[in-house]
């Protein structure tokens, strides 16, 4: 068996000198193998049909890692002359996208028509920042502008949204401190087209007043009219 061992080593240590990988040192060691010291390549980048290569040198090619065999390497693809050249690593497979890359940002005008108390004619100006997280969903995070009044500050905005068909089905949580003591959160849900981003929307909003101590309801509906530059969706 250790004769065996001792060819398999001796084979080895002569296909290394071969290519000019390295030297073997053909002393033994303790467990009766060769001990074979490997020298590096040099890296050379992306491959070039002008360079002239020679054995041990390392390039690119169409996205993997190539060792040069022998010298005066020259004008030789390293994926079509296995005589001058050996990969390395190979180039793997596209992964899936990784997450929350964001795909910009939107602008609408919501048009407000309705109200916990009736009709309205309000408008209000939401931007969302949209960011892809794989499959048909996406994360969705932005603010709300809300019709200047004293105290009133924008609705911070975040949540999600899935692609459902040709539809873009929002959720989103909001919050708002006002300056006069109130203090709001609010449910929004947005249905709107996957191309033109046009669509409906609808919410309520639970508001407590610091000072009085009361407690406020309210709920919205209307349009979405989008008055940005549409976002490509994956």
């Amino acid at each position: 068996m250790k004769r065996k061992l001792r060819l398999l080593v001796l084979v080895g240590a002569m296909l290394f000198g071969a290519v000019g990988l390295g030297s073997a040192d053909r002393s033994w060691a303790d467990d009766g193998f060769y001990v074979i010291a490997v020298s590096p390549g040099t890296f050379k980048g992306a491959w070039s049909s002008t360079t002239v290569y020679h054995a041990k040198d390392i390039v690119f090619y169409n996205g993997s890692s190539w060792f040069s065999l022998l010298g005066q390497n020259q004008n030789k693809a390293p994926n079509a002359n296995s005589i001058y050249w050996t990969m390395l690593a190979q180039k793997g497979d596209t992964g899936p996208p990784g997450p929350s890359q964001y795909k910009g940002e939107l602008t609408w005008s919501y048009h407000r028509t309705e109200s916990a108390s009736g009709s309205v004619n309000v408008y209000y100006t939401i931007k969302v920042g949209i960011s892809y997280v794989g499959g048909s969903y996406y994360i969705v995070q932005g603010k709300v502008d809300m019709p200047a009044e004293p105290g009133e500050k924008p609705l911070i905005i975040s949540g999600s949204a899935i692609l459902e068909g040709s539809n873009l089905m929002i959720t989103m949580h909001g919050s708002q401190p006002w300056t006069d003591g109130m203090k709001s959160t609010s449910i929004f849900y947005a249905n709107v087209d996957k191309t033109t981003f046009n669509g409906t929307a609808w919410g309520n909003t639970n508001a407590f007043d610091t000072i009085n101590r009361e407690m406020y309801y309210d709920y919205s509906a209307g349009t979405l009219n989008l008055t940005s530059a549409p976002i490509p969706l994956p």
